[in-house]
């Protein structure tokens, strides 16, 4: 029995951490599903330039370099619906069901949830918010 008890808290705790999804970039309120119509880069994953996916119903930990306003399934980050992250906070929150879809570059649309974020102080340069998904019970 102390043999299968272990086991499992091994198993379990392999699947504990988290991951970089992306980062998105504001200087004005953008979302990881946001169009770029101001030619600057709102967000990346990583490898480039593009929108990243966040799965429905994530576990998400934000790191943001400035003051932001945070919100979970939406498009758009005001003072009245985010939460206020202070600078290089972690900040521990979940999204809704996926609400946008994406397109690849190969034409593949992915659904996403989304979070949108809006800088406090809006300063010179890009500043953002790193997004992680969590996974496990940590």
């Amino acid at each position: 029995m102390k043999k299968l008890l272990l086991l499992c808290l091994i198993a379990t705790s392999a699947f504990a951490g988290e991951r970089l999804l992306g980062v998105i970039y504001a200087t004005t309120t953008k979302s990881n599903a946001s169009a770029n119509p101001d030619g600057g880069t709102a967000w990346e994953d990583g490898t480039g330039v593009q929108p990243f996916v966040i799965p429905s119903l994530a576990k998400v930990s934000l790191q943001c370099n400035a003051d932001f306003y945070v919100a979970t399934d939406s498009t758009t980050a005001t003072a009245a619906n985010g939460v206020y992250v202070a600078t290089n906070t972690l900040f521990p929150t979940s999204v809704g069901e996926a609400k946008a879809t994406l397109s690849t570059d190969a034409g593949v649309k992915k659904p996403t949830a989304v979070i949108s974020i809006l800088p406090i102080y809006n300063d010179a340069g890009f500043n953002g918010c790193k997004v992680f998904e969590r996974k496990g019970n940590e």
